[in-house]
């Protein structure tokens, strides 16, 4: 498997004991979705999404704030 990084990120999806790379946050957030429906009993601490930026010699990560991704999901939900 290939994953081309566009726009220097990429996004880690992490719950249920998985592990799944997106080029998109979008497709992230989706993803993060699946997985916690799915999964009923699912510890919120255990969930996330993560950026990670490979823009500088040292890649960044940073989690993506549930309030980003409660935003996503509302305004998804709207269309």
């Amino acid at each position: 498997m290939k994953l081309k990084v566009e726009n220097e990120k990429f996004y880690v999806v992490q719950a249920a004991g998985e592990k799944i790379i997106h080029t998109a946050r979008a497709e992230a957030v989706e993803t993060l979705k699946e997985l916690v429906a799915k999964n009923k009993d699912l510890d919120p601490e255990e969930a996330s999404v993560i950026e990670v930026d490979t823009s500088g010699e040292k890649w960044s990560l940073q989690m993506v704030p549930w309030s980003q991704i409660a935003i996503e999901l509302i305004r998804k939900g709207g269309k």
